[in-house]
């Protein structure tokens, strides 16, 4: 099953941790989930930059690596 992003815009606080996800981060979160207060994506091998689009998630206080 895929999960669809755009239907997600609601979510405050996912726990990511720990699910062997690998890659670069997806730059579509930041509009996806403008209402973000924290996001944890520790254990984890994402690799590159901070997409600049997560900007947009103005109400981020933690991010959790």
């Amino acid at each position: 099953m895929r999960f669809n992003i755009s239907r997600s815009l609601s979510i405050v606080t996912p726990t990511l941790s720990e699910n062997k996800l690998v890659g670069t981060l997806p730059p579509e979160l930041g509009a996806a989930w403008p209402a973000m207060e924290d996001l944890e994506l520790a254990t984890n091998a994402f690799t590159g930059p901070l997409p600049k689009e997560w900007s947009k998630m103005g109400r981020l206080k933690l991010l959790y690596f």
